[in-house]
């Protein structure tokens, strides 16, 4: 009788220490934020019918991380004619995100400090398009891909 008791015990535990580890990896997308709306709230679209911004408006990249989760979110400038090099969209402000450079059209922001994390960006040029893929927690594949037109 111990014995079935004291392995349902390390089963028991071992399925708390299971669920608390999946628990930590969390991401969340606050609905208010500093900077003007949510980019990670706002509808994905598609290619051919991406969510419309308004050029010149601010915008967020606010995002709320347990310990141990990481984010990145990579835009990808899908203008055509675009030179490789022309960015369209501008950042400040940023709270523990870090931005690597415009390179081929395409820019990085990732995180992986726990709490709130939070950016303004802005969408700049008389029109302007993009791609956005959502990495959490080191996946391979983007758990979110959003199109935006402005």
């Amino acid at each position: 009788m111990k014995s079935i008791f004291k392995n349902f015990s390390l089963l028991t535990l071992l399925i708390v220490s299971l669920i608390s580890c999946i628990g930590k990896l969390q991401v969340s997308y606050p609905d208010s934020t500093n900077y003007g709306e949510n980019l990670f709230n706002l509808p994905s679209g598609i290619e051919l019918n991406p969510t419309q911004l308004i050029k010149g408006e601010s915008y967020s990249l606010e995002a709320y991380l347990t310990k141990k989760a990481n984010l990145r979110a990579v835009f990808t400038n899908t203008l055509e004619g675009d030179p490789s090099t022309y960015t369209r969209w501008l950042f400040t402000y940023k709270t523990g995100w870090y931005a690597d450079n415009y390179v081929n059209k395409k820019q990085e922001f990732s995180t992986n400090t726990s709490g709130n994390n939070d950016l303004k960006i802005v969408f700049q040029g008389d029109s302007g398009s993009c791609r956005l893929d959502v990495y959490k927690n080191g996946e391979a594949d983007p758990s979110d891909v959003k199109f935006f037109a402005w």
